[in-house]
């Protein structure tokens, strides 16, 4: 669609200031992926979004844009290990065993080592928040804030709709997001909400070795829900899985007001 090929343009725009040369040739949905990353956290969210709506995209360039999910490139093992010591304060080693140097996962904002409690068996996630992220979005934000004035003054459909405070309140949510200690207190509360409901299993999290920039929550193994093959083949009922999944969503929107706000197939 042209709306796609527009986009992809603006990207090329946005991205030659970089030094990224795009390539007029090659799969459309991998150089808008390709786009999408460069120009950073907010963007990747977007694509993320676009991911998970074939309905409006294109089948082929919602699939290419899954990778922004979770698994795009990560960043040092090295820097992971440097920000978990200094937010715990101690030497990695007093606190994981096995601690694995690969990153099991990585997206628009974190990455996760996958390591064992120190002296037990239990097996743990460990989410380490990209370096200089905090900066990143900050000035995009900046940049937006100073874009939707500028449409606001030119647009009475902008001034309605009152754009620069829905930039405002992106920045709330995602300034939220950055923060892990926040994070691990909606998966406890989540925890809560489900407790003696066998529908949802929400993993433990480790309060005191989580900060603003790192997350330990237990590991739990499982499938992607976009993973129908897979699912079919070890004899899940699709029709009951898409029932429970969603009364699990109106239980946590109706009864709990509180939910599960970005279900894309990388967190569910």
């Amino acid at each position: 669609p042209l709306f796609f090929r527009v986009l992809g343009w603006v990207s090329c725009v946005f991205l030659y200031p970089k030094g990224i040369v795009m390539r007029p040739k090659g799969n459309f949905g991998k150089r808008l992926m390709d786009c999408f990353y460069t120009l950073g956290p907010i963007y990747i969210k977007f694509g993320q979004l676009l991911s998970t709506r074939p309905d409006v995209v294109p089948t082929d360039i919602a699939r290419a844009l899954q990778s922004l999910q979770d698994d795009l490139p990560p960043f040092s093992s090295k820097i992971a290990i440097e920000i978990i010591e200094k937010e715990l304060g101690a030497p990695i080693n007093n606190f994981f065993d096995n601690f694995e140097d690969s990153p099991c996962a990585a997206a628009s904002i974190a990455q996760v080592h996958l390591a064992t409690l120190k002296g037990t068996d239990k097996e743990v996630a460990i989410k380490v928040v990209r370096p200089n992220i905090a900066r990143k979005i900050a000035n995009d934000i900046s940049l937006m804030k100073r874009a939707a004035k500028i449409i606001e003054k030119y647009s009475k459909d902008a001034t309605r709709l009152q754009v620069l405070k829905l930039v405002e309140e992106y920045e709330y949510v995602i300034e939220a997001e950055l923060n892990m200690r926040i994070e691990a207190s909606n998966i406890k509360q989540t925890k809560r909400n489900f407790t003696d409901n066998k529908l949802l299993y929400v993993p433990e999290v480790y309060l005191d070795l989580t900060t603003d920039n790192v997350l330990v929550m237990e590991k739990i193994s499982g499938i992607p829900v976009d993973k129908i093959e897979t699912l079919r083949e070890i004899g899940v009922d699709l029709k009951l899985l898409s029932e429970r999944g969603v009364e699990i969503f109106l239980k946590q929107v109706f009864i709990d007001n509180f939910f599960h706000a970005d279900m894309h197939p990388g967190n569910i």
